[in-house]
């Protein structure tokens, strides 16, 4: 998703850096990947929503939209681990009904952010 929003400005830098993070905590041992990965992975998490919420600000027209499509399947996607997160603290994972409330949430996120990320691709200019 990060290599997908990344043009001129950056030169690919955070997708180089996620390469390098994501290899890291591999090939590296417990200690060192837990650390890269406190590190990466909220920076690898918040940066594209940031970089497509600044896009649907500054953007007008199909790219606008585009955006907020992706924005949107974000949401919900982060909705669906949030809502799993709370409802493992307070321990109704085990029933039937909550526990579907979470994968529900994350897959209605997958399915608008690939729908988002779709147009994305599709619509860009050779």
């Amino acid at each position: 998703m990060l290599f997908v929003s990344e043009k001129q400005k950056t030169k690919k830098a955070f997708t180089i850096f996620g390469l390098i993070a994501a290899g890291l905590q591999f090939t590296t041992p417990f200690t060192i990947s837990d650390a890269v990965a406190y590190v990466a992975d909220p920076i690898l998490t918040v940066l594209p929503f940031i970089v497509y919420l600044y896009v649907a600000i500054k953007s007008t027209g199909s790219l606008r939209k585009q955006a907020e499509v992706v924005i949107i399947g974000m949401i919900f996607l982060l909705l669906g681990y949030f809502i799993f997160g709370l409802l493992n603290t307070l321990g109704f994972v085990d029933k039937l009904v909550t526990s579907m409330i979470s994968p529900f949430f994350a897959i209605i996120g997958i399915f608008v952010l690939g729908h988002g990320l779709t147009l994305s691709i599709s619509k860009e200019p050779a």
